[in-house]
């Protein structure tokens, strides 16, 4: 195939539930829609699973398989580099997109495409990227040489630049995008009668991500039983992962009730305190329902499920994470110069809290307090969630897609960077 400069490859591991795949999965589509020219939306493990943010960006896969040992990790590397550099052939790719550190290395060191390595997540003070602190150089080495390298927040920007030495003239940062308007329909659609009743009767906290150890769902246990007891308050977690038995386990030791609700079947079992939900392609007609969002992560760039909640109307009560994300969304320090709170702070769109510990009874506590305080006073919640759709509406795709627009058509006309 000849090289034509137009085509894009946005670039994945893996398909899942997480903000990266969105935020991808949406890059890849407003491309297509507003560039022209061909975009492929690329995963590089053969068992991908279920794509949740489907569009109509061409699919494509390097189909490696999983390995299961330290030798079959080291074949994959050999493996990743050469299909991905072949793949970059066939297609006549002039960019590459790549999320995120293990499709970011292979795809700075492939090819004589152009390369754009996004992070949305923070590297430093976070358990899940400690490999990366450990293997500094290489990192530096790998970002100092992507064309560009683009970033959610500013405290990624200053892990970049200052922490891993990346030449300031290859780091921007670009808002995660919101399709408001697609928030606004989904918002309208009906639920099965059974489920939109329960949400209408109960004043429901809800939580969405990966249930893994970093979104420190577990810690929603006790504040639950405490918020339960005090307003009678019910818990919904809308996802998957590892953590979802460990939480269940927990929630039978502290006495608390728990089933499935099913939206499939239009099933609910009153009861329960907490309910657990798969998935959802459209989290936002629930999210209008509950009363308010919780997020008690370990460790955030800037979550698109929080940005999405408050695109809703929704007040949120969310851990002031060491790196500072959920901070820079609210506004309430300087960017790059966040210290993780001790204490509650009250801001217009909901609260920012310290990260909740079960060893720790005093954010247990502070938690429960400021969900309670939400629950009761009817008119600060009220409040709280129109500034917090304020605050989400300047994340619009209107907004923000331009200026992706303006990297990718800068990075396909210029000369390859040293």
């Amino acid at each position: 195939m000849s090289r034509d400069h137009s085509n894009i490859l946005v670039l994945i591991e893996r398909f899942g539930q997480g903000g990266t795949e969105k935020l991808t999965s949406m890059v890849a589509e407003e491309l297509a829609r507003r560039r022209g020219g061909r975009v492929y939306y690329g995963t590089v493990f053969s068992e991908t699973g279920r794509n949740f943010y489907p569009g109509t960006a061409e699919p494509v896969c390097l189909e490696i398989p999983a390995a299961h040992s330290p030798w079959g990790k080291v074949i994959n590397y050999a493996r990743k580099l050469r299909r991905l550099s072949r793949l970059k052939r066939r297609l006549g790719i002039g960019l590459t997109i790549s999320a995120l550190w293990p499709v970011d290395w292979i795809n700075v060191l492939t090819g004589s495409d152009r390369k754009l390595c996004i992070v949305v997540i923070n590297i430093f003070n976070n358990a899940q990227n400690a490999r990366m602190v450990r293997h500094h150089r290489l990192v530096s080495y790998v970002y100092n040489h992507a064309d560009r390298v683009v970033v959610s927040s500013a405290s990624i920007l200053r892990e970049m630049t200052e922490g891993f030495a990346v030449e300031p003239g290859r780091v921007r940062q670009i808002r995660n995008p919101l399709d408001l308007q697609a928030i606004e329909r989904n918002q309208a659609e009906r639920l099965p009668p059974v489920i939109e009743s329960f949400l209408d009767r109960h004043a429901i906290l809800v939580f969405a991500g990966r249930l893994q150890d970093v979104k420190n769902a577990v810690a929603l246990v006790p504040i639950i039983k405490e918020v339960n007891r005090r307003t009678g308050a019910k818990l919904l977690v809308i996802g998957e992962g590892e953590d979802k038995v460990p939480m269940q386990e927990l929630l039978t030791k502290v006495g608390l009730t728990f089933a499935d609700l099913e939206r499939e079947a239009g099933t609910v079992e009153e009861g329960a305190v907490v309910q657990f939900m798969r998935f959802q392609q459209n989290l936002h007609q629930i999210f209008a329902r509950c009363r308010a969002f919780v997020l008690p992560s370990k460790g955030e760039g800037v979550p698109l499920a929080l940005l999405e909640a408050m695109a809703c109307g929704v007040p949120v009560a969310v851990s002031d994470c060491p790196n500072g994300g959920p901070a820079e969304v609210f506004g309430v320090v300087p960017p790059g110069e966040h210290v993780a709170r001790t204490v509650t702070l009250a801001t217009p769109a909901g609260y920012l809290l310290p990260v909740p510990e079960a060893s720790r009874q005093d954010t247990i506590t502070q938690w429960a307090d400021a969900i309670v305080d939400m629950l009761q006073d009817r008119a600060k919640s009220l409040a709280m969630g129109g500034e917090a759709r304020r605050i989400a509406s300047g994340y619009g795709l209107e907004q923000v897609m331009p200026q992706w627009l303006e990297e990718v058509d800068r990075l396909i006309a210029a000369p390859r960077q040293a």
